[in-house]
């Protein structure tokens, strides 16, 4: 069952009219205090947050989080092997002004989140800041594949430690084979060149949890 929707407030939409919900009984079943919640996601005026999420998917094993949350794929994960293999992520609640000098691989996680559809990512991160805003929110988790020792896709967002300290930038560009030329969605931010030797670990982002703000 194909549904490419782009929109996460669409994507709800078909879930709810596939089991026959709307916002009063989606409300119920996910235990939310009042349908304004859903309301404000349906009409893309928020992102739901983590619990919501998860609640949401443990109500209906069947759907597909990488769908629900990205769009790619099929509604229903069970339509595809590929699709439907749970992948356990790595919560690691840090950034801001920590550190990480040897990557994220010594770190022990603070969690360990459970999601279909996202067997090729191995961990999850906190947004810091506003340098990516309006697509990544302070307060956002992303889900991220490992990609240091693997082919870079210019034009995406990227997760990586620049001398230690975390920072989510585009790679718009790889110059001569040895520096990075990075932007930031933020206008206020200008591009800059790093040298990859200064790179120590990249994590290509792959999907995006936002925490509801009351």
């Amino acid at each position: 069952m194909n549904q490419n929707v782009k929109s996460f407030g669409e994507r709800l939409e078909v879930l709810m009219k596939y089991y026959g919900l709307n916002k009063n009984s989606l409300t119920i079943k996910v235990g939310l205090p009042s349908n304004s919640v859903i309301g404000r996601i349906v009409n893309e005026q928020s992102r739901p947050s983590f619990d919501v999420l998860r609640v949401i998917l443990e109500k209906h094993p069947d759907v597909n989080a990488r769908w629900l949350i990205t769009g790619e794929g099929s509604m229903l994960g069970k339509e595809s092997a590929s699709i439907s293999e749970k992948g356990e992520i790595k919560y690691i609640k840090a950034g801001g002004s920590n550190s990480f000098p040897d990557g994220v691989q010594n770190l022990k996680a603070t969690a360990i989140i459970t999601l279909y559809g996202f067997t090729d990512c191995e961990y999850a991160f906190d947004v810091f800041g506003d340098s990516m805003f309006p697509r990544f929110h302070s307060g956002d988790v992303v889900i991220c594949s490992e990609s240091t020792n693997k082919p870079i896709h210019q034009g995406e967002a990227y997760y990586m430690m620049i001398n230690g300290s975390p920072a989510i930038r585009i790679i718009k560009n790889i110059i001569d084979g040895s520096s990075y030329k990075l932007s930031a969605d933020n206008p206020r931010i200008e591009d800059y060149e790093v040298k990859i030797s200064e790179v120590s670990h990249v994590y290509q982002i792959k999907g995006v949890i936002r925490r509801e703000v009351f």
